[in-house]
């Protein structure tokens, strides 16, 4: 056995042969990037198109086309659990190529959809595809890599997620000006259907044979006992409440209402916003890299998530509540806010290592619903305060106040995320290779 052999061989031996390295390493990466591509095309469908070139010129459809975009996120929690539990039997090549068809399907519907309950379908079906996003590209490093690189390898998916959707967004945006938005989802879509193809043909689920650290369960009996281990292990509810609490209504926050937020309180232009926004995107995926490898190099997850989650409460309240500190300070708080959030990412490693590998993706699809499920509740609580106090002080646009009134619920399921946190049950950085120990 080589230094280079990317697999962990302590404790796992093919009945007949030791494991050996697989011939083509590289595969490994090739199927991660695979991965990452299409976690990162799910996230730009997720923020795409904006509202305001849906809307054009009539504002007055903004609370209907608010609930009907949140379709996409009430799906992706409703489908959550059961997708996980699906990739975890059948693994992660048909399944997943299967979502990003879905995707592709939802964003070419959209593009020609007219009413409000189509937009509302056409994101109901991008939700379900991109259910699959997420848990399968976990999954991937579960079966392809080191236990002790997973916290390390989530990070960087998590951190080239970000990256390439920033980059797709930009070229959605440019699309959205030369085309319109409905020209430019049909020219996403079809590149899904593309990308699909590519995926199925090149993905494996894992190495195979005498390569693979973790085979799946063939037995039904056992492997249905191991997902009811799962759903009976109090920590997985405990770590979802807390990552739903904490980055569910942030990210709501951000991808809808920071822009109008800072342009209404900051009165700041919209490419400033914009940049505060790049801000938090680019230091919470450069952040999910440093914590992974830092937690892991020295033993201790729980710490990170507590100290995490008590920053990012301080910064969110200092942003939403000015005085304004100009340019740079904003920046700065904004940065702080994305590396700090970045440790609850560490969650996701704990709820991992706390369960068996050959269940990886019904953990986390535990996890992910009550992240999902409160952004897409704190999305639509914060468009239903808002257009409440338009109403009760007949305003013609969102107030300072109004924004800083509906958004006072996020500092404060922060402090119930951070309260939670110090229930988390510390792994020690090490794998659970059974449900009996």
């Amino acid at each position: 056995m080589t230094k280079k052999n990317i697999f962990d061989k302590k404790k796992f031996m093919n009945s007949k042969n030791q494991l050996v390295e697989h011939p083509r390493p590289y595969y490994a990466w090739m199927v991660f990037i695979l991965s990452v591509i299409f976690s990162a095309y799910t996230l730009t469908l997720q923020f795409s198109p904006r509202l305001e070139s849906i809307l054009g010129q009539d504002k007055t459809q903004i609370t209907a086309l608010i609930y009907a975009m949140s379709a996409f996120y009430f799906s992706l929690a409703f489908f959550q659990i059961p997708i996980g539990i699906l990739i975890d039997r059948f693994g992660s090549r048909f399944l997943p190529s299967l979502g990003i068809i879905f995707c592709s399907i939802g964003a070419i519907l959209m593009s020609n959809s007219e009413t409000h309950w189509g937009i509302a379908m056409a994101r109901g079906i991008m939700g379900f595809g991109a259910a699959f996003a997420f848990l399968n590209g976990l999954r991937i490093i579960n079966n392809w890599f080191k236990s002790k690189q997973f916290s390390y390898l989530l990070g960087i998916f998590i951190a080239l997620s970000a990256f390439l959707t920033v980059l797709f967004k930009m070229g959605f945006n440019y699309l959205e000006e030369v085309l319109l938005w409905r020209k430019a989802m049909m020219t996403v879509g079809l590149s899904g259907l593309i990308f699909a193809c590519v995926y199925f043909f090149i993905v494996q689920d894992s190495p195979g044979g005498k390569f693979s650290i973790y085979s799946q369960i063939k037995d039904r009996k056992e492997f249905w006992k191991n997902i009811r281990q799962v759903f009976n292990a109090s920590h997985v509810w405990v770590m979802g409440l807390t990552i739903g609490l904490m980055i569910g209504p942030l990210f709501a926050f951000e991808t809808i209402w920071a822009i109008p937020f800072l342009k209404t309180v900051y009165k700041t232009p919209l490419s400033t916003a914009i940049m505060y926004n790049l801000f938090f995107v680019l230091s919470y995926g450069i952040g999910a890299i440093f914590f992974g490898r830092i937690s892991t190099f020295i033993g201790k997850r729980k710490l990170f998530v507590v100290l995490g989650t008590a920053i990012t409460l301080i910064m969110l309240i200092i942003i939403i509540y000015p005085p304004y500190f100009g340019v740079l300070i904003t920046s700065i708080c904004f940065i702080i806010l994305g590396f700090a959030a970045s440790n609850i990412s560490i969650g996701y490693t704990i709820v991992h290592e706390h369960n068996v590998p050959q269940v990886t993706a019904t953990p986390i699809a535990v996890v992910n619903t009550f992240c999902v499920l409160f952004a897409a509740i704190s999305q639509s609580l914060i468009t239903v305060f808002l257009e409440l106090g338009k109403q009760i002080h007949n305003t013609p646009e969102y107030t300072t106040q109004q924004f800083q009134t509906s958004l006072i619920r996020l500092p404060i399921y922060l402090l119930f995320a951070l309260i939670l946190s110090f229930f988390i049950k510390e792994t020690y950085c090490n794998q659970r290779q059974s449900y009996e120990n």
